[in-house]
C-alpha cells in the first residue's frame, strides 16, 4: 500500500511539472544547430511553450531579454554562433533566467574546445545535457581553462578570465582520453574515476549534469540519480538529445515562472544560485544554502523531465512495434507523445 502511494504521489508530480509548462508557456531562446534546430523547436511546442530561434550576434542580447530560457547547443559552430551564445549567455545571466548547455561534439575539434572553455569561463549555466564522451571531456575542458581544478575545489569563471579569447592547449595531458569521437559516442559506463569527475564539475560550476544515453543520470554535487527507460531508437534519430535538451529549458523555465507567480523569469536576486560569484574569494564561491536548494529543486525537475521523455520515447517505440513501422514513425510518434504530456496519466 505505501508503494503505492509513493508511485502515485510520484506520478503526481510528473504531472504536475509538465502540465506547468502548457501553463506558463514559457518562451525559449533556442541558439542550436542547423541540423536539429526543427526539431528542437517542435518538441518545445508540443510541450506547450514557445521558442525561437535566433543566432545572428547582431539581436542576441535583444531576444534573450525577451526570453524566459535559454538553450546553447554547439552543434554545428561558426564564429557568429560562438558571439551570439557568449553575448546570449551573459544576458540570461543578468535577467535571471535558466540557461542549458548542449556540448554536443565536445571534443570532436579544438574550436569546439575553444568554444566550450569560453562559454564555462563566462556564462553560468543551470544545467549541462550531453551524453557521457560529452560531458566527460567537457570536464577535461573545464579543468584545463581554469573552471575546475584537480582537487575538486571550483573556481568560478573569474574576473581576470571574462576578457579572455584564447582557449588554453586541450591536446596536452589534462585532457588524455577524454576526446569525444562525436554525438554518439558513450564512452563507456559512469563509474569511478568518470562519476567523481562529474560530481566535481558539478560542484565547481554550480550546475546540475544531466547525463543521458542506455542509462541517464542527474547530477548535483555529490547527489547523483539514476534513471533507466528510453528506446534504442532514440540513437538511430538525428536530434533527440537536442530535443531533450530544448525541453529542460522548457521545464526549467516554466518552474522559475511559477515561482515568481507566472512573472517573464527568476531574477539573480531571488534566485541566488544565479548570483554571479566571480568576485568571491575561492574559499567561498560554493553555493549557499538557499541557492544549494534551489540547484537540488532544478535537479528534481531535470529528472522530472527526462523520466517523461524516456516515456515517451518508449510509448513512440512501441507504435513502432505494433504498426511494424520505422524511423519516420518513431519521430512521429515521438512528437505526439510529448504532445500529450498535459494530459497524460503516467502508469508504475
Amino acid at each position: 500500500m505505501q508503494r503505492h502511494k509513493l508511485h502515485s504521489l510520484r506520478n503526481l508530480h510528473l504531472m504536475f511539472e509538465l502540465a506547468e509548462i502548457g501553463r506558463q508557456k514559457p518562451l525559449i531562446h533556442v541558439i542550436s544547430n542547423a541540423v536539429t534546430l526543427t526539431d528542437v523547436v517542435n518538441a518545445i511546442l508540443a510541450s506547450g511553450g514557445v521558442a525561437i530561434g535566433a543566432d545572428a550576434p547582431e539581436e542576441a542580447a535583444e531576444i534573450t531579454r525577451l526570453a524566459d530560457g535559454l538553450v546553447l547547443n554547439i552543434g554545428t559552430p561558426s564564429r557568429a554562433k560562438r558571439e551570439a551564445m557568449l553575448t546570449a549567455g551573459k544576458t540570461a545571466n543578468a535577467k535571471g533566467i535558466p540557461v542549458v548547455l548542449d556540448p554536443v561534439g565536445a571534443g570532436a575539434s579544438v574550436f569546439r574546445r575553444q568554444i566550450l572553455a569560453e562559454l564555462l569561463q563566462n556564462v553560468r549555466f543551470t544545467c549541462i545535457r550531453g551524453n557521457l564522451s560529452e560531458v566527460w571531456t567537457l570536464a577535461g575542458i573545464a579543468e584545463a581553462a581554469g573552471v575546475m581544478d584537480a582537487s575538486g575545489t571550483g573556481r568560478q569563471s573569474g574576473a581576470g578570465n571574462a576578457g579572455r579569447s584564447e582557449c588554453p592547449d586541450h591536446s596536452g595531458t589534462v585532457l588524455e582520453d577524454r576526446t569525444s569521437r562525436g554525438v554518439e559516442d558513450s564512452a563507456g559506463a559512469l563509474t569511478g574515476e568518470k562519476l567523481a569527475a562529474l560530481e566535481r564539475l558539478s560542484e565547481s560550476l554550480c550546475t546540475v549534469l544531466a547525463v543521458t544515453g542506455a542509462e541517464d543520470f542527474v547530477i548535483c554535487g555529490t547527489d547523483v540519480r539514476r534513471i533507466h527507460g528510453g528506446s534504442p531508437l532514440q540513437k538511430r534519430m538525428t536530434g533527440s538529445g537536442c530535443m531533450l535538451s530544448g525541453l529542460t529549458a522548457g521545464a526549467l523555465a516554466a518552474e522559475y515562472m511559477a515561482l515568481r507567480g507566472g512573472g517573464s523569469c527568476i531574477t539573480a536576486e531571488i534566485n541566488p544560485a544565479l548570483k554571479d560569484t566571480r568576485d568571491r574569494p575561492k574559499q567561498s564561491r560554493k553555493p549557499d544554502a538557499a541557492a544549494a536548494g534551489l540547484l537540488r529543486e532544478a535537479a528534481q525537475t531535470v529528472e522530472t523531465l527526462i523520466r517523461a521523455y524516456d516515456r515517451a520515447a518508449e510509448e513512440a517505440a512501441e507504435r513502432v512495434r505494433q504498426q511494424d513501422a520505422g524511423m519516420g514513425t518513431f519521430h512521429t510518434a515521438l512528437l505526439d507523445a510529448i504532445s500529450k504530456w498535459p494530459v497524460t496519466e503516467f502508469e508504475d
